[in-house]
């Protein structure tokens, strides 16, 4: 007897389900089941650009975006000159933020004080087709060599399929193929020497990406040391876990992510 499983992702809005904001994903004979960033523990921060309930817009450019954990760290960006674009049915349906519409938009939130690794980083977005660009950063502004300045980044570097995680002591850097200018779900988990980058379910990069502990201001889009490294490009969602979350975890995650995104 093959036991089939199934779990339902996203709401009915005014009686209707759409695609637009409902996910299916099935497991059966030992396949993965799809989890949301809500259903997976140590949740911290969670931005959905899919979600339009938790975007504030005007013109269609995004000012701010509610955090979807119970934490409600809203990302935001006042000044209109840098705020990212709602693309309506952008990828699989589902809206996405361009932050090249306006060339080097970004967003931050504040008062995200994260005290200690393992920290867990889910993205869901287009990789650049080149150049050094910052995918997220979580630390303090200043100089990243500087101890007392908290980080973590991920970022894709000037070398072509080069990538790298950035622990402010150490950083985790290597070649991963085919990734330029498609959509990709992510997960980079940050702990010492045991760090990770994991691009679709699959382990791609690991080793020390350094000990730093990230900090209190969290950055989409750009490196704040000095206002540049602009990633210039659509994201899907991002979320943050206090943890480094478990192998079935990952999977799980990232099943959700192929479903939801039709990666």
């Amino acid at each position: 007897e093959i036991k089939q499983n199934m779990k339902i992702h996203g709401t009915a809005k005014g009686g209707a389900i759409s695609r637009k904001n409902f996910g299916v994903a099935f497991g059966g004979g030992g396949g993965v089941i799809a989890k949301s960033p809500d259903e997976i523990d140590d949740l911290y921060a969670w931005w959905d650009f899919s979600d339009s309930d938790t975007i504030t817009s005007s013109g269609g450019y995004i000012s701010a975006i509610t955090d979807k954990s119970s934490n409600s760290f809203t990302m935001a960006q006042s000044t209109s000159a840098d705020q990212p674009k709602v693309v309506d049915s952008s990828q699989n349906g589902l809206d996405t933020a361009n932050f090249a519409d306006k060339t080097d938009a970004w967003m931050s939130a504040t008062g995200m004080n994260q005290a200690s690794q393992p920290r867990t980083y889910f993205i869901v977005m287009k990789v650049p087709t080149s150049g050094y660009k910052t995918f997220f950063r979580s630390g303090k502004t200043g100089s990243p060599d500087n101890p007392s300045t908290m980080v973590q980044s991920m970022l894709q570097t000037a070398t072509a399929n080069q990538f790298s995680m950035y622990g402010g002591s150490a950083s985790l850097t290597g070649t991963i193929s085919g990734l330029h200018g498609t959509w990709q779900s992510m997960i980079c988990i940050f702990n010492s020497a045991n760090s990770s980058w994991n691009v679709d379910g699959t382990e791609e990069l690991s080793g020390d990406a350094g000990n730093y502990l990230s900090g209190s201001i969290n950055y989409i889009g750009v490196n704040a040391d000095n206002a540049n490294l602009y990633s210039n490009t659509e994201y899907g969602e991002i979320a943050i876990f206090e943890s480094e979350i478990s192998a079935d975890d990952l999977a799980s995650l990232n099943a959700y992510a192929v479903d939801k995104w039709g990666l």
